[in-house]
């Protein structure tokens, strides 16, 4: 998610990037935003695909019994997630 943190540090190298006139051109400033958001997305997917298989390594059985098909659809769900 780009937060208003990420924002801020976006506004700031961009900033730089006019004032080191590495951005002159609507098509520059085009780019680095679309690159600076893809590569901030790429960096919350890894943290997430992360997050994802930590849970899924701490996973020892359903909660209840009663709701093991409801788990080993989320679990199987979450395998072919990280599998992509």
């Amino acid at each position: 998610m780009i937060t208003k943190e990420r924002l801020s540090i976006f506004e700031k190298q961009f900033g730089q990037a006019v004032a080191d006139k590495n951005i002159s051109t609507f098509g520059d400033a085009a780019k680095y935003g679309l690159d600076w958001m893809y590569n901030a997305m790429q960096a919350e997917n890894a943290q997430l695909r992360a997050a994802l298989q930590n849970l899924l390594d701490e996973q020892n059985g359903p909660p209840l019994e009663t709701r093991r098909a409801q788990w080993e659809d989320a679990m199987n769900e979450a395998r072919v997630i990280l599998s992509k």
